[in-house]
């Protein structure tokens, strides 16, 4: 009897053992699936096609691709190996001359290519854009519950179609139009930054993430997960509980119409990103990634250099300011100070809140209780969080 169990125990722990490797060989699949990243690993067993595209990573080239485990993906590639990399880039364009104007894009000239489907049971045209298959591999019609296949799904060009949208003319962006492509002329060779004019859906705090391709192509790698933050503010005031410790307010979005410089999702770049054209003309295409939002205006603008601390230093001195030190000479004039957890007006992630801290140079100091007295701690470490603070100054 005693035999048996054991025999029963070893045959259990094998199995799990072996779930357990399932497991985590589906993580894998799913984890590269979901990072939109062809990555394809030799098989001996696969056919010379396959065996062809082992060896290319990347971003497929045409325009409606799906990267769910199991989907054949078929198309040319964009190879990101051969794609630099910004800061090679960077160094390359500070060698290059400025542009000297900008460059408003006219939304009414761009086109767009729209995506949708058309069930053949019960005719209904439905949106493509955002549709995920079912575990059977197809699309299922909103109306009926129809099996839909990728011979069902229709691609129309068309011209960008602005109507109002909070106040402004706008281009409603959701996931339904893959991308919208412009034309713009460069009058003469030099670095512009790109910025939009943009307000982002509500009804979500995710961020809009877009890509962008000059002639057919990415600038640079990071060209190909650009981000356009929301803003948010405390809901109210903390609460205090039964114990006396404050409790943290929810946080809500500010909605509104926001204008942005292209920035990188990582942050690595201390400054917006740049781009070079040369003098002519230019196709210029921005693709759908994540979050419906409304465009206003894009533009190609002269970059704004930072100067460097020396310089602006220098400028106040010749202008005469008073400097501000602990042994100032004017009584008049004292060191500003204002607490960072209370005034706080907006920050463009919802983790940077306010925490506590219980260290005695801290104020207001936190004793016995839970005392939210700092803004954004240990949350506040990637590269693009920012949080804005309004405070008054009595003189200059």
């Amino acid at each position: 009897m005693s035999t048996k169990k054991h025999k029963f125990g070893k045959a259990k722990s094998f199995l799990s053992v072996f779930l357990a490797f399932a497991m985590l060989n589906s993580f894998v699949l799913t984890a590269f699936a979901s990072g939109d990243v062809l990555l394809i690993a030799p098989n001996p067993a696969a056919t010379e096609e396959t065996t062809e595209n082992s060896g290319k990573s990347g971003r497929p080239l045409n325009e409606k691709y799906t990267s769910d485990y199991g989907t054949v993906i078929e198309g040319d590639y964009l190879d990101l190996d051969t794609i630099s990399k910004y800061s090679a880039k960077l160094a390359e364009y500070k060698t290059l001359p400025n542009a000297t104007e900008d460059i408003n894009v006219k939304l009414t000239s761009a086109t767009t290519e729209y995506s949708y489907i058309e069930c053949p049971a019960c005719g209904h045209k439905f949106g493509a854009g955002g549709l995920r298959k079912n575990a059977m591999g197809f699309y299922e019609c909103e109306k009926c519950g129809g099996s839909c296949t990728e011979d069902n799904v229709h691609v129309k060009k068309q011209d960008v179609k602005l109507g109002e949208y909070e106040g402004k003319e706008a281009f409603l962006w959701t996931s339904d139009y893959d991308y919208i492509e412009f034309e713009v002329y460069a009058k003469s060779s030099g670095v512009y930054q790109m910025e939009l004019d943009y307000y982002l859906a509500s009804g979500n705090s995710s961020n809009g993430q877009r890509e962008l391709y000059i002639d057919g192509t990415y600038p640079y790698v990071e060209a190909g997960d650009l981000v356009f933050y929301r803003y948010f503010k405390d809901e109210g005031e903390p609460v205090i509980n039964s114990l006396g410790d404050e409790t943290r307010p929810s946080q809500e979005v500010i909605p509104g119409w926001r204008t942005q410089k292209f920035v990188d999702s990582a942050g690595l770049a201390a400054e917006p990103l740049r781009v070079y054209l040369e003098q002519g003309k230019h196709t210029v295409k921005l693709v759908y990634n994540k979050t419906d939002m409304a465009i206003a205006g894009i533009r190609f603008v002269v970059p704004v250099d930072t100067r460097s601390y020396a310089d602006v230093y220098a400028e106040y001195m010749a202008n005469g300011y008073k400097e501000v030190t602990s042994a100032t000479a004017d009584p008049s004039v004292k060191t500003l100070e204002f607490q960072a957890e209370t005034e706080t007006i907006e920050k463009n992630d919802p983790t940077l809140r306010r925490e506590t801290n219980t260290n005695p140079t801290v104020r207001p100091r936190a004793l016995a209780c839970r005392l939210l007295n700092i803004m954004g701690g240990s949350r506040w470490k990637y590269g693009n969080q920012s949080i804005t603070w309004k405070f008054s100054v009595a003189e200059s």
